[in-house]
């Protein structure tokens, strides 16, 4: 039997050579069985293992991403090592230092600029517009007039007509104002004396009521608040309405208004009795011609009424309304 050229060796004789190539192949082959059984137990350990484990929930997503490092700069080549090293510890410690010079001194935020508003231009009111806007802008004060001017209480009927008037409308109602106005007249002709004076006692009694309840709202305001009230009264009244809608409020808290010379000689003519049965137009007339020819030594008891006159009227402002009042000349 012929064998190949790579399995002969010398020195042996060919069956020598058969020999030793069937112990190699025997060799090799239980290697490889032994090679397999090793494999074969190791992947039954390893699927024992991750069956036991118990299944973990994946992680859920934060939403976060993944930070991406910059790759830091080569340190540059430098001729000597040495001064290299140097040079990148004293770079390192300047930069540690900005850093915290950086921290320590914060900058300071640039002051935000005014910004500063155009006025924008449009087209110009008509006299339409115009006219409305003044029109508002009187109803307005009027409100704000009528609001300072207060409200008194609603009066009783205070008269004997009142009272049978009053009683008529609860009798007529729905008839209308003229039927009942008119029924009401008939009725008071045509009155007895004892129907008569019932009516007026009731009037009396309703008379003393209003004054009572008038005098219990007045003290339940300030005087400085019943004086604002008198003055949008007055205000009112000049603005064109009925004097009778919007009377002076009584109030007896009020200040007095200062007198001058010429009305306390006026008064102490008057009071006199040298203008009995003259007419109170000719009176004045008389009486002013009088204060002309008057001198200044006669006219001084006058001004010194005036003088003290005035320091009562300053002294009581600042008590009663707390503000200031600079006194008049004579």
């Amino acid at each position: 039997m012929l064998l190949p050229g790579h399995l002969v060796i010398r020195g042996l004789t060919s069956q020598q050579c058969l020999a030793s190539c069937r112990t190699l192949n025997l060799r090799r082959v239980a290697i490889l069985s032994s090679l397999s059984t090793s494999i074969a137990r190791h992947y039954a350990t390893t699927e024992q293992k991750t069956a036991q484990r118990p299944v973990s929930r994946p992680k859920a997503h934060t939403g976060r991403t993944t930070a991406t490092r910059k790759p830091r700069a080569a340190p540059r080549a430098t001729e000597a090592g040495s001064t290299a090293g140097a040079g990148t510890s004293s770079r390192t410690r300047k930069t540690k230092r900005s850093k915290a010079k950086s921290k320590s001194k914060p900058k300071a935020k640039p002051k935000a600029k005014k910004k500063v508003q155009l006025k924008k231009r449009g087209r110009k009111p008509t006299d339409k517009q115009k006219a409305a806007a003044a029109d508002k802008k009187k109803r307005d004060e009027l409100k704000t007039l009528k609001e300072k001017a207060l409200k008194p209480p609603t009066k009783l009927p205070s008269t004997a007509f009142q009272v049978l008037l009053n009683e008529s409308a609860k009798d007529l109602k729905g008839t209308g104002i003229g039927n009942i106005s008119k029924t009401a007249s008939a009725e008071y002709k045509a009155l007895s004396t004892e129907r008569r004076e019932h009516f007026n006692h009731i009037a009396n009694e309703n008379r003393a009521k209003n004054n009572r309840q008038y005098r219990q709202w007045i003290e339940t305001h300030p005087p400085v608040v019943i004086h604002e009230a008198n003055r949008a009264r007055a205000s009112l009244a000049r603005r064109g309405t009925p004097r009778r809608q919007v009377p002076k409020l009584q109030d007896d808290r009020q200040v007095k208004g200062c007198s001058s010379a010429y009305t306390f000689f006026y008064i102490e003519r008057i009071r006199s009795g040298d203008f009995s049965g003259i007419h109170i137009a000719d009176a004045a007339k008389r009486v002013g011609a009088e204060w002309k020819e008057l001198s200044t030594d006669e006219k001084k008891p006058y001004v010194d009424l005036q003088t003290k006159d005035m320091a009562r009227y300053v002294q009581e402002i600042k008590s009663v309304y707390n503000r200031d009042v600079k006194p008049r000349a004579g």
